[in-house]
């Protein structure tokens, strides 16, 4: 990539890393932790498609003790999206 498709992707992962963060907390009771069997709820409101099949894996990956963390959850969603893990 050159230096501006390079800026420009950096700037779209921030734009989602911003969005990711504010549609969690709007459905976070505390602000940094949403229930895990609510994941799909979260999925849902980052308007994709989930698929219980699919997302398990992930739900096992980001989730502790039954709660999936806000940070985590940002993390995995914006390098999910953008294709660099998942």
């Amino acid at each position: 990539l050159n230096t501006a498709d390079r800026e420009e992707l950096d700037e779209e992962r921030a734009e989602e890393r911003e969005r990711a963060d504010e549609t969690f907390t709007s459905l976070s009771a505390d602000g940094e932790t949403v229930p895990a069997d609510e994941f799909g709820v979260l999925i849902e409101a980052m308007g994709t498609t989930y698929c219980e099949e699919e997302h398990r894996r992930t739900l096992k990956k980001i989730s502790v003790d039954g709660k999936v963390r806000r940070r985590a959850f940002v993390e995995w969603y914006v390098d999910w999206l953008f294709g660099d893990g998942g």
